[in-house]
């Protein structure tokens, strides 16, 4: 079956320089403690550093709460975003909520349903989604070239290539390729781990989905593939965001 086109012409979800806003939610003007990590634009140690995260990201969902901060040095400019597990707001189970801390700027990963498969909708706290050019940010598994497969690590690869045109169409040029395929393996984890931890009581199709598909012991393996498989993913998540979104 031919897809259609993740957008109208292939720039409408692209965002100015600036990005596009959410919702507000700094710190106020206080003084925050380093990131957990810091990515730095070396594909081989900033790989590294995400598959540490394993054990933090496994705790955030088992406590059902938390946040790992991730620290971007790109040369122009030291940034943090933040991602937390949250319940309420957006979404009534657990969801990934990002922050660009440079900013105070928060939007929501929600699960929606298009096509054949699950997709990511960028909502704010109250659950809003967001439109850009006239248009409902929705991106889902099909728009990125997935197959409606049982594979669970097929699955997960795909659902990082979402969050990351998702966190694309949010931040626009803020930062670059690399660090976005980054920031999206473990803003997709993280959020799959929360609706595994949880479990039960929610029962849209998207969720039933991932639930059917995934299990706890399919995201560890998928922290523990070998560098090679790592740096092809980044590289296939990089093609993608350059195919859609130049």
């Amino acid at each position: 079956m031919e897809q259609k086109p993740l957008v109208t012409g292939r720039r409408r979800w692209l965002i100015a320089l600036g990005g596009a806003a959410l919702g507000c939610g700094g710190n106020g003007g206080r003084s925050l403690p380093p990131p957990d990590l810091t990515l730095t634009g070396d594909e081989t140690s900033d790989l590294q550093r995400v598959q540490a995260q394993w054990s933090r990201l496994s705790q955030i969902a088992q406590q059902g709460n938390g946040t790992i901060r991730i620290g971007i040095s790109d040369g122009r400019a030291n940034r943090v975003i933040g991602l937390s597990l949250v319940t309420g707001g957006a979404a009534s189970y657990p969801h990934c909520r990002i922050i660009r801390e440079w900013d105070g700027q928060a939007m929501n990963f929600v699960w929606g349903w298009k096509g054949w498969g699950p997709s990511i909708i960028l909502a704010d706290d109250r659950g809003n989604q967001l439109v850009v050019n006239g248009q409902p940010v929705e991106v889902g598994f099909g728009d990125v070239g997935g197959r409606n497969s049982r594979q669970a690590l097929d699955l997960i690869g795909t659902g990082i290539k979402v969050a990351a045109v998702a966190l694309a169409i949010w931040l626009g040029a803020q930062i670059g390729r690399g660090f976005l395929a980054a920031v999206a393996f473990l803003a997709f984890n993280l959020a799959v781990l929360g609706l595994l931890a949880a479990s039960a009581g929610v029962l849209l199709p998207a969720i039933r989905f991932i639930l059917e598909r995934i299990s706890w012991q399919d995201v560890a393996n998928f922290f523990e593939s070998t560098l090679q498989q790592m740096i092809q993913l980044f590289r296939e998540v990089q093609a993608l965001l350059v195919r859609l979104l130049s």
